[in-house]
């Protein structure tokens, strides 16, 4: 099996958790890594037994034994980043949210397309089991017509990560940081033609969003309430409910098992548990997806394709304004 070749763009405290998990991974490495502080590339490498530490960027990406490109700077810096990523003829898999607007992403991949390269954001859930089982369940209308979706990502984070979650240059808050997972779960199983977008927010003492929902509804009826919080902690489990049942995913963004139940009338007339043995995370499961791409020559994604990153960055958008129209801070 080929070897996959990964190099490493941003090596701040989450890169950390994933060149933690790509070592355990057979017939993937760690190639290279780059920061713009040699010093800094050079301390990840050693604790990661990584062969290359650069001082830039580009002297990663020219390197041409390099398959894949990681990405995992802060998202203000995406967009830069595989811009200079794709002139290099690179691979990329991007951390979320995929880019600040639309126009971005719409951008990289018009140019992956035209340079036959592939090109995925890391939503991380939607390769797990407990996703793929959830989506064939519905497909075999073990819960009817899909009515409605329920996704929440949130907590309350200490004083030293509300510093990084809270700059502005950043684009921080917490619909960038982390509203991107229940919005992509929504169009993962209702697909990225929602005609209704609407969102209430509050906002810091420092003016950015910390709290919010957000209501998606599509042609159907069908309704998606998503909700994202740096400031409180949220049930993290996700609920499908239809109109024959419903599926409940536990910490839907790592979950390992997945809960059915079916009705008929009022009455409950089953409850089924499916649990997946698996000693692969979601970060293991993402890149194992991207290697086995590489290796079948594949340009683009059937789990998470463009449209739905371009989609899911367009309702963020969308929220935004919501917000801008009722500008007082509450």
């Amino acid at each position: 099996m080929k070897q996959i070749k990964i190099g490493i763009i941003g090596l701040g405290s989450y890169a950390k958790v994933v060149a933690e998990t790509i070592n355990t991974i057979p017939d993937i490495t760690i190639y290279a890594v780059a920061s713009r502080d040699i010093e800094r590339a050079k301390i990840f490498a050693k604790e990661f037994n990584v062969l290359y530490a650069f001082g830039s960027y580009e002297e990663l990406l020219a390197n041409k034994e390099i398959d894949l490109v990681y990405i995992a700077t802060t998202h203000n810096h995406h967009y830069e980043n595989m811009i200079l990523a794709l002139k290099w003829d690179k691979n990329i898999l991007c951390e979320k949210p995929f880019t600040i607007n639309s126009s971005q992403a719409e951008e990289i991949f018009s140019i992956a397309r035209r340079k036959k390269l592939f090109v995925m954001e890391a939503m991380k859930f939607k390769f797990l089991p407990a996703i793929q089982e959830t989506k064939k369940l519905i497909e075999f209308g073990e819960i009817g017509e899909i009515k409605s979706v329920f996704a929440s990502r949130g907590y309350n984070y200490s004083d030293r990560f509300r510093a990084r979650f809270h700059k502005k240059e950043e684009q921080g808050g917490a619909l960038l940081r982390i509203g991107i997972y229940p919005i992509a779960f929504a169009l993962t199983f209702l697909g990225a033609s929602p005609k209704v977008i609407e969102s209430v927010v509050s906002y810091s003492e420092d003016e950015l969003d910390d709290n919010e929902t957000i209501i998606l509804k599509y042609d159907n009826g069908t309704i998606a309430t998503l909700i994202s919080s740096i400031n409180c902690y949220l049930n993290e489990d996700a609920v499908i409910s239809g109109t024959k049942g419903k599926i409940i995913i536990p910490d839907f963004f790592d979950s390992k098992e997945i809960i059915l139940h079916k009705y008929k009338e009022f009455n409950r007339t089953d409850e089924r548990k499916i649990f997946f043995k698996t000693d692969n995370n979601a970060i293991a499961t993402t890149f194992l997806y991207v290697a086995d791409c590489l290796r079948n020559n594949k340009i683009y994604s059937d789990l998470h394709p463009a449209n739905e990153c371009i989609k899911a960055v367009y309702i963020m958008e969308q929220v935004k304004k919501r917000w801008d129209k009722n500008s007082e801070k509450y």
